[in-house]
């Protein structure tokens, strides 16, 4: 699991990037104070390695708690 952030310097906001391994899971979000803990608006595309990665716009100046939902099943970050 890991979490990157990208700072933009033009905008109030960070790009930031959540990966999961969940190799043989079939689908995977991120679910939080920023997406309304909505699995739909947080869904992670599988890559061939079996990570799920995703890319989302938050706001710079905030603080968020999440978790990812793998198959149906919460799994915080480490």
């Amino acid at each position: 699991m890991s979490i990157k952030k990208q700072f933009v310097k033009t905008k109030p906001v960070c790009k930031v990037t959540f990966s999961v391994k969940a190799e043989g899971a079939n689908q995977a979000s991120v679910i939080g104070d920023f997406n309304n803990w909505n699995e739909t608006e947080g869904v992670l595309s599988k890559l061939k390695n079996g990570t799920f990665k995703g890319v989302f716009d938050l706001d710079k100046d905030a603080a968020y708690e999440f978790k990812y939902l793998i198959d149906g099943a919460f799994v915080n970050e480490p």
